[in-house]
């Protein structure tokens, strides 16, 4: 039971970290166009 939750908690932080990850990705994707539509 305990290893079962372990494996959960692991899945549960990547998944969290991909996610994060992905949307500090399309925020600096946001921000560049932003920059490209003021120039």
């Amino acid at each position: 039971m305990a290893l079962l939750f372990a494996v959960l908690t692991d899945k549960w932080k990547s998944l969290q970290v991909r996610t994060s990850l992905s949307s500090h990705h399309q925020r600096k994707r946001n921000i560049s166009r932003i920059k490209d539509e003021l120039i």
